[in-house]
Formats: structure tokens, C-alpha cells, sequence
């Protein structure tokens, strides 16, 4: 008669074995778990920052949607009381606040490509600034992102004070502190403070996503705002040789009725050669 094996009998490197397996299958578990949060997280942030500045539906409480539209009005009738406090140039200043949405508008829709979880987008920000003028570019730039809501994305009017705001507040900063002293004639203008500009201003947007990405209940990876804010690098470097391209051109004409009438180029003082050779 055959007898039965014992469990005592039995190699002990089973026990092992199987507990290894156990082990094995475990780490497999949390690292799929793992994998599948972070892929919804970034797809969140896919959502999240589908466009540059646009923050989509849903991703920011009413709450402080209601706290952004209170900031954005009065940035908005603050600076929209100096169109008003000069009547004989506001016939003026409303035809370079239209052109700085037009152009703005176009830049956004003509060049744009995915990057990382976000799209690169040519904005032309300094060009429109040097070139219209700081209050005409601020009031442009959200009568640019209406435009844009009402004829491509209406659903991104329902966050048009925050997405303004992204636009508006780095473009202040960088105004007050920089800017008004080459678009008042006191500083000269050249490519490298024109880099400066750029770098300055697209910081600022870049931070202002994050900020609403911080508020916003939806998880998102450090990492996906790291590669957003990367792929603006491109723009600060070639941005700036078309803001350059346009202040030039338009200063050739700069005794032209209308040059001098609808743009600011004529209190811009391009930096001579000699000057810049010297630096």
C-alpha cells in the first residue's frame, strides 16, 4: 500500500514559493493602481489645459468663479474708465482695443500644436502690446477670448473672468514694472529687452495656470504643469524676433498718419546698432 504524503513531508520551498508569488502579485496590484491614478490625473490635466489659458468648465468651484468675475470687472472698469476719460481719442482707443482682439484671436487660432498635456499656441502678446498699447491689449485680450468662446468654444465663456484673468494680470505686472518705461519713450527698445518682456509675461501666464490648477478639485501632476510651462520656452525665444520684425517695420512708417494715429510705435525708442554693440 502506497502511503500519503504528510504536510510535513512536503518540500518547504513551497511555502516559499507561493508566498513570493503572493508578494509578487501584490506589487503587481499597486503598481497597476498606481499607473491607472496617475493616467487619470493626467488625463485631467489634458482636460484641465487643453489651451494655453483656457481652464475648462467643471474644474473651478462657482464659488470662486464668482471671486474671479468680482477681480476681472473691476480690473475691467478700472482701466476701461480711461477710455472714457479722454473722448476725443476714444474713437481711437476702441479701434486699437478691437485690433488687439483681432490679432490676438488669429495668433491663437493660427498656430497651435500639442504639447505634453497642453497646446503651444503662438499668442503674439508683446507685439500687440509694444505696438497698440498697454489699456487697448488688456480690454483686447478678453474681448478677444469672448470672440473666440462665442464662434469656436462656448463653453469656455463660462470661465471667460478666470481665463481673462491668466492674460490680464501677468500682462499688469509686467507693465508696471517694466514695460510703461519703454512704451513712454524713457527706455530704449531692443531684442534683448524684448526677450525679457516675453520671458516675464509668459512666466506670469504659466504661473497663473498653476494657481487655478492648485484650486481646482480635480488632481493633477506637478510633472504635467512642468512640461506646460516648458513648451512655452520655444515661444520665448521666437516670439520675440516677431514683436522685433513688427516694432521695425512699423517705425519705418512711423511719419505715417495712421501708423502714428492707430499704434505706439512713434514713443518707442529702437535701440541704434552702435548702442547695442556697446552692450
Amino acid at each position: 500500500m502506497i502511503e500519503k504524503e504528510s504536510g510535513a513531508d512536503k518540500p518547504k520551498g513551497i511555502d516559499k514559493f507561493l508566498l513570493l508569488q503572493l508578494t509578487t502579485t501584490n506589487i503587481k496590484q499597486h503598481l497597476l493602481y498606481a499607473v491607472a491614478e496617475y493616467v487619470g490625473m493626467a488625463r485631467n490635466a489634458t482636460r484641465l489645459m487643453e489651451n494655453m489659458m483656457h481652464i475648462e468648465p467643471g474644474y473651478v468651484t462657482p464659488i470662486k468663479i464668482m471671486a474671479a468675475n468680482v477681480v476681472t470687472v473691476s480690473l475691467l472698469g478700472f482701466y476701461v474708465k480711461q477710455f472714457l476719460t479722454n473722448l476725443p481719442m476714444l474713437p481711437v482707443n476702441l479701434l486699437k482695443m478691437l485690433l488687439a482682439a483681432g490679432l490676438f484671436s488669429i495668433f491663437m487660432q493660427s498656430f497651435h500644436m500639442p504639447v505634453g498635456p497642453s497646446e503651444l499656441h503662438f499668442v503674439g502678446a508683446m507685439a500687440i502690446y509694444l505696438t497698440l498699447g498697454f489699456v487697448p491689449t488688456l480690454i483686447g485680450f478678453t474681448v478677444g477670448l469672448t470672440l473666440q468662446g462665442l464662434l469656436f468654444n462656448p463653453a469656455d465663456l463660462a470661465h471667460l473672468s478666470v481665463n481673462s484673468l491668466s492674460l490680464m494680470l501677468p500682462l499688469i505686472t509686467v507693465h508696471l514694472l517694466i514695460g510703461r518705461h519703454h512704451l513712454n519713450g524713457a527706455r530704449s527698445i531692443n531684442i534683448k529687452q524684448i526677450v525679457k518682456l516675453d520671458a516675464a509675461y509668459y512666466s506670469g501666464v504659466t504661473g497663473m495656470v498653476g494657481f487655478w490648477l492648485m484650486l481646482s478639485d480635480m488632481a493633477t501632476p506637478f510633472s504635467a504643469w512642468m512640461s506646460f510651462a516648458a513648451s512655452y520656452l520655444v515661444i520665448v525665444l521666437l516670439e520675440p524676433l516677431v514683436t522685433f520684425s513688427a516694432i521695425w517695420l512699423l517705425k519705418k512708417y512711423d511719419q505715417n498718419t495712421l501708423v502714428t494715429r492707430f499704434s505706439s510705435v512713434h514713443q518707442l525708442r529702437l535701440e541704434s546698432k552702435a548702442t547695442l554693440a556697446r552692450s
